[in-house]
């Protein structure tokens, strides 16, 4: 009933109500639902067994339902009131052809399920098992030791619904090129099971997800492209129009890009989520979060939330974050890095430290020998590492060098700094290794301040103020020089100008203070020789105990406590000296 059929040859026993159809078997199902699609099957001899409503078709046999096309070997047939409920196929392979999509599909064991309508609900492959799903830009092969297929019945249609693999499962997506269109990278998943959902119409997938740990591997297609890999413990698969991959999730995540003739880039991250550029179908940007991990040759970076932008190639850390090289290490709340400029920006609490280049003769501002450090609220670092800006409370040092300012620029090639806004600079003379004192320490203040390594000048501005120890020095500039690292005093000699104030005050004998003050506009000061000179705007020198001294030029020797004076022809210099009466 439903069904009929030809044979060369067949024999029908009534005692066993078996049917055997001898050679080149033709039977064809109508099913009883209206407008239901045949099912034709052919093989090369065919048994019915009425009793179990089953029909055995062997050595071979070819089955095509609408769109649906199986061929085998030995295959049982299932009949439910007399309507195909079930078909078993050994070594099968099958095609579902529509005009924008091709499904094909092969297993050792293949079963078919067949509801109303005659449509197909599940193919289950056991056994080397292959799909294989085609249209205009893509072709995607997943193999597996088991695969299941559901279909959803569109009118008198079965579509690919969703597939499941399981067992050494492998999901290979290449593109299909096409001209004016960039092809994407060829997208392995591996995993040993794999879910995949197709959209409406079944012609495109619209998932896929791992429920246990997979790999990804992202192999190009075109000259110039890195090669990619990521393995997570569990992986989901977001696609866009024209099965193009659109998005991806990871959990516990590893991945590794491989760019040409560049060094290997992995990071690591407990989850990551990517998205895909709509049109060339590459990555456009990454982001990772907790214990985060970043390594490419000996770049590395650590953070709790990173985003890798594809398109701009900047890196953004941000919680805890930390990046370093071999010319440094930096930490900070937040850190921006450029992979294809190496330039660097970072805010909040930012602490770097910058090795030394071991190039040239180091001072006591910038030392060659030793490792610099800063701190700032904001640091920038440009032209390949060498330029290097801190703002906001800004503080660089090395070992007991230092300079702290708001804003704090470093040219590192050209040996420059300059600083701006509460400027305050320490540097420590050199002890040599018989010296039994403490080295002395030079502290200047200003608002501004450019130093320059080839003149080893550094000269100040606004409200200068130089501390060294009994000696201050007071004026509107100062230009400090300085001598190489290793020689003894880090300052050489300073010149000041501008309502110049020099104050030197020593313990005199017994409990009083003796205090030496110069005035001038234009002052000298040299550091191992202990002079001072003082001109313009009527010097004067005064001792606490020995008086005053004006003249056009005065010249004192802190050292032995002398004053040379050089007065004007017109007005001879002019001394007060203090007198004491002295008991006999």
């Amino acid at each position: 009933e439903g069904g009929g059929g030809t044979s060369v040859g067949a024999d029908y026993d009534p005692s066993k109500r078996l049917l055997h159809l001898h050679k080149d078997v033709v039977i064809d199902w109508k099913g009883k639902a209206a407008n239901a699609k045949p099912l034709h099957v052919e093989s090369g001899e065919a048994m019915y067994i009425e009793e179990e409503s089953k029909v055995m078709l062997y050595p071979w046999a070819k089955m095509r339902h609408d769109a649906l096309n199986v061929e085998g070997g030995a295959s049982v047939v299932t009949l439910e009131n007399s309507t195909v409920k079930r078909v078993e196929s050994a070594n099968a392979k099958g095609t579902q052809v529509d005009p924008a999509r091709q499904v094909e599909f092969a297993s050792r064991q293949l079963n078919i399920s067949f509801g109303e309508k005659m449509t197909v609900n599940k193919v289950e492959g056991a056994g080397a098992s292959k799909l294989i799903s085609s249209n205009r830009t893509s072709r995607t092969t997943v193999n597996s030791d088991r695969i299941d297929l559901d279909f959803a019945p569109v009118g008198n249609q079965s579509l690919l619904r969703s597939a499941t693999t399981y067992g050494n499962s492998v999901a290979e997506a290449v593109p299909v090129p096409r001209g004016g269109v960039p092809t994407a990278d060829t997208r392995i998943l591996r995993s040993d099971s794999i879910h995949l959902v197709m959209r409406d119409g079944g012609r495109e997938i619209d998932n896929a997800d791992t429920p246990g740990p997979a790999t990804l591997d992202f192999v190009p297609n075109r000259s110039g492209q890195p090669k990619r890999y990521l393995r997570g413990d569990r992986i989901w698969v977001t696609y866009g129009a024209e099965n193009r991959m659109q998005s991806f999730r990871s959990i516990n995540a590893t991945t590794r890009s491989e760019p040409a003739g560049k060094p290997a880039i992995t990071t690591e991250s407990k989850d990551l989520i990517a998205a895909f550029d709509p049109i060339t179908g590459d990555i456009s940007r990454f982001e990772q979060k907790t214990d985060f991990r970043y390594q490419e040759a000996d770049k590395q970076a650590r953070a709790d939330r990173a985003i890798l932008d594809q398109s701009t190639g900047l890196i953004t850390l941000d919680g805890g974050a930390r990046a370093s090289d071999a010319t440094g290490a930096t930490s900070a709340d937040h850190i921006v890095m450029n992979r294809t400029t190496g330039d660097r920006t970072a805010e909040g609490n930012v602490a770097s430290t910058h090795e030394p280049d071991k190039k040239g003769t180091s001072t006591a501002m910038m030392s060659h020998e030793e490792v610099m450090q800063g701190r700032g609220a904001k640091m920038f670092v440009t032209a390949n590492g060498n330029k290097i800006r801190y703002e906001g409370s800004a503080k660089v040092w090395q070992g007991t060098n230092r300079v702290e300012a708001d804003v704090i620029d470093i040219d590192r090639s050209l040996r420059i700094l300059d600083a701006h806004g509460k400027v305050v600079s320490q540097f420590t003379d050199s002890q040599k290794a018989d010296a039994k004192n403490v080295p002395a320490i030079t502290t200047v203040r200003a608002q501004d301040l450019h130093y320059t390594e080839e003149s080893k000048l550094a000269t100040y501005l606004g409200g200068v103020t130089l501390f060294r120890p009994d000696m201050n020095v007071t004026s509107k500039e100062l230009r400090a020089y300085l001598k190489d690292g290793n020689a003894g005093s880090a300052l050489e000699k300073a010149l000041a100008d501008g309502s110049v104030k020099i104050v030197s005050s020593k313990q005199d004998k017994g409990p009083a203070v003796r205090t030496r003050t110069g005035t001038s506009e234009h002052a000298e000061y040299y550091v191992d020789e202990g002079r001072v000179l003082l001109e313009g705007g009527q010097p004067l020198f005064v001792d606490s105990v020995k008086g005053r001294t004006t003249g056009r030029q005065l010249i004192w020797f802190a050292n032995d406590e002398r004053v040379l004076v050089n007065g004007e022809e017109s007005k001879p210099a002019e001394t007060n000296v203090v007198t004491r009466n002295r008991k006999k």
